[in-house]
């Protein structure tokens, strides 16, 4: 996870409001990943989870 903080600040935003999008989905992540290992017993370690890298979870377990 990467952190930046603007200097100039954040008048240019309307209402000031200023989003946190990685925050929120740090646990979602998290979530999804033990949902795999829960259906298949496959524990993703990178993210993206994608197809191939459970694919090859499974050749390397010995269960595909």
């Amino acid at each position: 996870m990467e952190v930046y903080f603007d200097e100039a600040g954040f008048d240019h935003v309307g209402g000031g409001g200023v989003g946190l999008g990685k925050i929120a989905t740090m646990p979602v992540a998290a979530a999804v990943a033990n949902a795999i290992h829960s259906a298949i017993g496959v524990r993703p370690y990178e993210l993206p989870v994608r197809p191939d890298r459970l694919i090859s979870a499974l050749k390397t377990r010995g269960t595909a």
